[in-house]
């Protein structure tokens, strides 16, 4: 009983997870219905993320292209050690074709790089 109390109370923290655990992870954390609120919640746990792949996995779940553009392009910032092939894939979710280029740039540009 007191085990089934501490797993329902603990916190939830997806960063551990992967692939299918981590999307349900995010359904159970920020809900699966389409609206502001989960794609705020969404956009909210890719700053803790470490993982292009994981990254890129949550953002296209973000519908609002301002708001996906905002967080990924911020996560960038902080992320500078991509192969090119990675990079431009990584980019690709970008709206604009202009910060498709300014983020491969800065991903692959040693001297962009911190």
């Amino acid at each position: 009983m007191l085990l089934l109390w501490f797993i329902a109370c603990a916190p939830t923290d997806c960063r551990a997870l992967a692939g299918a655990e981590h999307t349900a992870c995010l359904d159970t954390v920020c809900g699966d219905d389409p609206g502001l609120d989960t794609e705020v919640c969404l956009a909210k746990q890719i700053p803790a993320l470490t993982e292009a792949a994981d990254v890129r996995r949550v953002a296209l779940r973000i519908t609002d292209s301002v708001l996906r553009d905002t967080v990924v392009i911020s996560w960038t910032g902080a992320h500078r050690d991509l192969s090119r092939p990675d990079a431009e894939g990584f980019c690709a979710i970008l709206n604009s074709q202009g910060e498709k280029e300014k983020c491969v740039r800065s991903l692959t540009t040693p001297h962009l790089r911190p």
